[in-house]
């Protein structure tokens, strides 16, 4: 039997070691930079509202970079995976320069710290010949904060003139080190690691990009999942039709996943210029007939309504797919908006439920 005098000496010990446990814990804190390792934050999944532009069909968000915070219109990119802005010393050469309101000043910030350098050549579907420096630094999103997020900042880079609107990316795919969802999971914020995008037409309030898992509210139906590549997206189809028309591909039957434009190769979109006009009335498309894709378990029809874009006015609608000479296939905002859709990072697929049409979404951020 341990005497009372032996339990309060083992109990003073054990204060003691707690005691030196912390003070050794803040010094490493202090010498490494490890705060960041141990978030006090319960994982949690957060509800970001979208805006969205009529003339682009793309989709942002409004977010606060920086200590003190510096508030950006920032792009939701399924095609990139690194968290990009625009930087306050940079040269923008593209025609859609105007548009950016809000650049990011790393030296505003108190706790911005440069680790990097940052060049990316190849064509991103916004940006091109893009050339900067990495930063970690603060990201607050509504009531949630990641003291270090890893950051992009252009200093010299093209984007195009398309209604620009946009200060920049955030990357949803797991391509690069320290992309945004992997930061976000290593800090203890997200619930799981998926994310879903529930996309209403530009007109109507209520998109919302879902990260840490789903929201059943935004489905009207089951889920039809397939198989996915996490890092790019890209997805394999068994079959896709238009009407009397199959889908003829210079490649495999890839498909990608994006929040940008749908693309087709000129194979399969010269043939369905025998059988759909490119530019009609938008009172006509109903008599066009429904894209129907399968994938695995999944099959996804896309009416005239999610191919065809109408202008301004509503009345004159336009072929909503670009010519992507080689390319394989791409399903857009426009299409991708048929669906609520879930990127399972953690089971490594894609899956998609009929979207609810609901009539207001209200969102605590």
């Amino acid at each position: 039997m341990v005497s009372s005098s032996h339990k309060s000496l083992r109990f003073i010990l054990c204060l003691g070691f707690l005691y030196l446990s912390k003070a050794l814990l803040s010094d490493l804190n202090k010498g490494l930079d490890l705060t960041t390792n141990f978030n006090d934050a319960e994982p949690t999944q957060i509800q970001i509202p979208l805006t969205a532009n009529p003339s682009t069909y793309l989709y942002s968000f409004k977010a606060s970079l920086g200590t003190p915070g510096q508030e950006l219109n920032i792009l939701v990119s399924t095609e990139s995976s690194d968290f990009i802005v625009a930087d306050v010393s940079g040269n923008c050469k593209g025609d859609g320069c105007g548009g950016i309101q809000n650049k990011y000043d790393p030296k505003a910030s108190n706790t911005s710290k440069d680790y990097d350098s940052y060049k990316d050549t190849r064509p991103i579907w916004w940006i091109s010949n893009a050339v900067g420096n990495r930063y970690f630094d603060s990201f607050s999103l509504g009531n949630i904060t990641n003291a270090n997020m890893s950051i992009a900042s252009m200093i010299n880079y093209s984007i195009p003139d398309n209604s620009w609107s946009y200060d920049g990316s955030l990357g949803l795919n797991l391509e690069s080190k320290n992309c945004p969802i992997d930061m976000l999971l290593d800090n203890n914020l997200l619930l799981n690691a998926s994310f879903s995008l529930y996309l209403r037409d530009p007109k109507l309030s209520g998109s919302v990009l879902v990260l840490g898992g789903i929201d059943e509210k935004y489905a009207a139906s089951p889920f039809s999942y397939t198989k996915v590549s996490p890092y790019n997206w890209n997805w394999y189809f068994d079959s896709l039709t238009l009407g009397r028309i199959p889908y003829v591909g210079l490649h495999t039957a890839k498909v990608g996943t994006s929040t940008g434009f749908s693309i087709i190769n000129s194979v399969f979109y010269n043939a369905i210029l025998t059988l759909v006009p490119k530019v009609t009335s938008c009172d006509l498309i109903s008599k066009y007939p429904t894209l129907v894709m399968k994938a695995g378990s999944a099959t996804l029809n896309f009416p005239p309504v999610s191919y065809y874009l109408p202008d301004e006015t509503g009345k004159t609608c336009t072929l909503g797919f670009v010519d992507g000479k080689d390319s394989y296939f791409v399903i857009g905002t426009r299409m991708i908006s048929q669906y609520y859709v879930h990127f399972d990072l953690m089971n490594e697929r894609i899956g998609f439920a009929d979207a609810a049409n609901l009539s207001e979404v209200l969102i605590d951020v």
